[in-house]
């Protein structure tokens, strides 16, 4: 019984071995930068200062 499933893994591994091409396109420089700025509920604007903190947005 554990040869089978050896065997099985052995299969199911080496099954993901395939090299895949991906069909991808260049889409840089297509958009604007993503630019935004976050306000609390005081109205100000949240920056970087925050950074590492734990915040809930809504």
């Amino acid at each position: 019984m554990r040869k089978w499933h050896l065997i099985l893994l052995t299969v199911l591994a080496l099954s993901g071995c395939k090299d895949y091409v991906w069909q991808t396109s260049e889409i840089s420089g297509a958009m604007p930068p993503l630019e935004f700025e976050l306000q609390d509920e005081d109205g100000r604007i949240v920056t970087e200062s925050h950074r590492g903190s734990r915040r809930l947005f809504g």
